[in-house]
């Protein structure tokens, strides 16, 4: 008799454990079901919103190209100037062999080649290029196949000029990949009414200037993205003075040495 109650009872335990545990899960599924219909929404606003974000195939081309080291690298190789002097030779033709100082115009005079030429400015590889194109396509020159040569024997125009607020102003022989903090540093450094957020690089590119400005403030600190460019020969730095000097040099010039005022509070009286 007691035996049967007690399964009775285990059984009764375990339906209502199977409606506890069916409840439990029905529970969970509504939980889960009202969960999804929250965040849908908001899955799709993301998407939309990333969608209307994402840089395009142009902006993101120009987000890389604003990213350090990736623009292309700047030709440092030396440009030929007036007073250089340089040796042209051509293969297997001795008789065409010269060798000249650019002239103050910038042009230098070849065997067979009826015109001066204009090499100011050019590169030893640009120059090349220009000899093959001018002796291929004169009929005097009577060169086929012209494989020229081109060594630069004196460069007496490698030279950039430092000046403005640095200790000691002039000319400076450029040394391999010097940059403008380096020159700068070769120039015994800067005075204390120097500017260095607006160091000015100004280069002869042909006939025309370029000026370009040079945070020399960033590049000291060690700002891996301050540019700090290299120089090439006839540049010129210039290290302006800044503000705050400009405006002691007025109290100096203007108060100090034009009014009768004493370097203390009071006023020198006659």
């Amino acid at each position: 008799m007691t035996s049967r109650k007690d399964a009775r009872s285990a059984m009764s335990l375990r339906s209502f454990a199977n409606r506890l545990g069916g409840r439990s899960r029905a529970v969970q599924r509504a939980a889960a079901a009202h969960r999804l219909r929250f965040l849908g929404p908001c899955l799709v606003l993301l998407v939309l919103v990333g969608a209307c974000t994402a840089p395009s195939g142009g902006e993101r081309a120009a987000i890389q190209a604003k990213q350090p080291g990736a623009a292309a690298e700047e030709d440092v190789s030396p440009r030929l100037q007036p007073g250089d002097e340089i040796e042209i030779t051509l293969y297997e033709m001795p008789e065409l062999d010269t060798r000249q100082t650019v002239r103050p115009d910038g042009t230098i005079s070849l065997v067979m080649i009826r015109d001066p030429v204009k090499v100011a400015g050019l590169t030893v590889a640009s120059l090349r290029s220009l000899l093959i194109e001018l002796y291929r396509n004169n009929p005097e020159a009577r060169v086929k196949n012209p494989d020229p040569t081109v060594l630069i024997r004196n460069l007496p125009s490698n030279r950039v000029f430092v000046g403005g607020e640095v200790v000691q102003q002039g000319p400076q022989t450029i040394q391999a990949a010097m940059t403008v903090s380096q020159a700068v540093i070769l120039a015994q450094g800067l005075k204390t009414s120097a500017d260095a957020s607006k160091v000015l690089l100004v280069r002869q590119n042909g006939d025309r200037r370029a000026v370009r400005s040079v945070d020399l403030e960033k590049v000291l600190a060690g700002n891996a993205d301050a540019a700090d460019p290299v120089l090439q020969p006839l540049d010129v730095v210039y290290v302006p003075r800044s503000g705050i000097a400009d405006a002691g040099l007025f109290v100096d010039r203007y108060i100090r040495q034009m009014l009768p005022i004493s370097p203390g509070l009071g006023m020198s009286m006659p």
